[in-house]
């Protein structure tokens, strides 16, 4: 009995915090926070005299990101084995959209183009997006 309060204490601690996640990306989606990171980037790019490579570090950072969140999935999925294996879709969800979301603010032209791309009348952004948001949803609706 103890084992099972603990675990539904642990399982609503996780809830509790990934909705602080879930609540931040809100606010930054409503206040475009991700356009005030690409202006800092381009102001600095200015001021310290690379503006014109700044695509070459925009590739890089994109290469990061993508490295970093391949990383963290491959991490949570190991992690999620024990205690946390019904958290993993949703930890899954939550790094897909955080990495997505800080590509955006790279404000990578091709990126941006090929985001644009649309299949039956649906972007391939949106679908991007929503398929992070749907990852959390279903794992959300399981537990």
């Amino acid at each position: 009995m103890a084992s099972m309060k603990r675990g539904l204490k642990k399982e609503g601690f996780f809830w509790l915090l990934f909705t602080g996640f879930l609540l931040f990306l809100g606010i930054n989606k409503q206040l475009d926070l991700q356009t005030w990171l690409t202006l800092f980037g381009r102001h600095l790019a200015e001021d310290e005299g690379w503006y014109a490579q700044r695509r070459a570090v925009q590739a890089v950072f994109v290469g990061l990101v993508a490295i970093l969140g391949a990383s963290g999935l491959v991490f949570l999925w190991r992690w999620g084995r024990g205690d946390v294996r019904h958290y993993r879709l949703a930890l899954c969800g939550g790094v897909f959209l955080a990495c997505f979301i800080v590509i955006r603010a790279a404000s990578f032209h091709y990126v941006d183009k090929m985001l644009s791309l649309q299949f039956s009348n649906v972007t391939l952004n949106c679908t991007l997006e929503l398929g992070g948001i749907f990852c959390v949803a279903i794992a959300a609706a399981r537990n």
